[in-house]
C-alpha cells in the first residue's frame, strides 16, 4: 500500500476513523514491507566504483588498441594516468556519498567537475608541448566519436547498476555519473590515441569529456526524474 492509497482511504472517513479501518491499513502496510539489504561501507563502494572504472577503461580500449601506451614516455604515462586515476577515485567517492542516506558529504559536485576540467587542462600542455593544428579536424573527429561512444557505454552500465541502489539526491547523482562517464571516455582516448598534441587533446579529448558529461547528466535526470 502506497502513501497515496492511505491518504485516499482516510479522506473518505470521518475525522476519527474507526478501529477496523486502522487495523486494515496496518495489515496492508505490514504485507507491503520488504526486507532491505544493507549497503556495503563507503570505502567498499568507492573501491568497487573505482575498480569498475579501471576495468571498463581497459576493456573499452581493447577494440581500438592501446596505441598511446606505446608512445608515451614513462613520466608522461605516470602523470597522465595518475591524474585520471585520482579523479576517478574522487568521482567514485562522490557517487558513493549520494547512495547512502545520511552519509557525510565530502565531495561537492560542482567543485569536482570544475576541478576535473581545470586539472586536465593544466597538465596536458605541460606534458605535451606540441600544439600544431595540421589536419586538425581530420584527426579530431574519430577521437570525438570514440570518446562519446565510450562515455555512453559507461554511463548506461553505471545507471543500470546504480538503479539497484538508492540515490538520496538523484539530480546531483546524475551529474556525478555524467561526468564520471565523460572521464571514462577521456581515459579510453588517453590509452588509445597516439597523437601527443596538446591542442588535439584539449579540443577533442576534453571536448568529448564535456559533451559526454553534459549528455550523461541530462540523461540521468530523465531516468531519475
Amino acid at each position: 500500500m502506497k502513501d497515496e492509497d492511505i491518504d485516499r482511504l482516510l479522506q473518505r472517513q470521518p475525522a476519527t476513523p474507526d478501529e477496523r479501518l486502522l487495523a486494515s491499513i496496518r495489515v496492508n502496510i505490514a504485507h507491503s514491507l520488504k526486507q532491505v539489504k544493507p549497503l556495503p561501507s563507503d570505502r567498499t563502494l568507492t573501491l568497487l566504483a573505482s575498480g569498475f572504472f579501471v576495468v571498463f577503461s581497459i576493456l573499452a580500449t581493447i577494440p581500438v588498441r592501446f596505441l598511446a601506451w606505446h608512445v608515451l614516455m614513462a613520466y608522461q604515462a605516470a602523470a597522465y594516468y595518475g591524474l585520471l586515476l585520482v579523479l576517478a577515485v574522487f568521482f567514485a567517492a562522490g557517487i558513493t556519498q549520494y547512495m547512502v542516506p545520511g552519509a557525510r558529504r565530502r565531495v561537492h559536485p560542482i567543485a569536482l567537475i570544475v576541478g576535473e576540467v581545470l586539472a586536465i587542462a593544466a597538465l596536458v600542455p605541460l606534458l605535451f608541448g606540441n600544439s600544431t593544428v595540421d589536419r586538425f579536424l581530420h584527426f579530431g573527429e574519430p577521437c570525438l566519436r570514440t570518446g562519446l561512444v565510450a562515455s555512453f557505454l559507461f554511463g548506461t552500465i553505471a545507471c543500470a547498476l546504480l538503479r539497484k541502489g538508492y540515490f538520496v539526491n538523484p539530480r546531483t547523482g546524475s551529474a556525478f555519473i555524467g561526468f564520471f562517464a565523460g572521464l571514462a571516455g577521456f581515459t579510453v582516448l588517453a590509452l588509445h590515441c597516439p597523437i601527443l598534441n596538446s591542442a588535439h587533446i584539449l579540443v577533442w579529448h576534453l571536448g568529448s569529456l564535456l559533451a559526454g558529461g553534459f549528455a550523461g547528466t541530462l540523461a540521468g535526470r530523465i531516468v531519475w526524474r
